[in-house]
């Protein structure tokens, strides 16, 4: 019998390993998870056009912070001060959004807060 060495057993083993997950998991038109074995639904002409409205909706919010972040920066200088900020709303909406509480927000802080 001929002895196989450490290497090519290794080598066997990984080779096997992927054609089986090729398979498995790029067979075209399968419609089963390879892992879980549950069915995959394709997403519908509806839900795709949810989703691209949800996105648009997203995109919208976003440039609308960044708007409103820019008008309440009176000074331009990247940061929006409590002064300034106490323009547009009240003090516990800034403590809400300045959230490592320096007494100023920035950007990053504005649009990633809540409304």
């Amino acid at each position: 019998m001929k002895k196989f060495n450490l290497a090519k057993i290794t080598f066997l083993v990984i080779l096997m390993a992927g054609f089986v997950f090729f398979t498995t998991s790029c067979g075209g038109n399968n419609t089963k998870s390879a892992k879980s074995g549950q069915n995959i639904e394709k997403e519908s002409p509806a839900e795709k056009e949810a989703a691209k409205e949800e996105e648009n909706a997203d995109k919208q919010i976003f440039k609308e912070k960044v708007a409103m972040f820019s008008q309440m920066d009176e000074d331009k200088n990247g940061v929006v001060d409590k002064s300034e900020f106490l323009k547009f709303s009240n003090e516990s909406e800034f403590a809400k959004k300045d959230k490592n509480n320096d007494g100023k927000i920035t950007k990053d802080e504005y649009i990633s807060s809540g409304k």
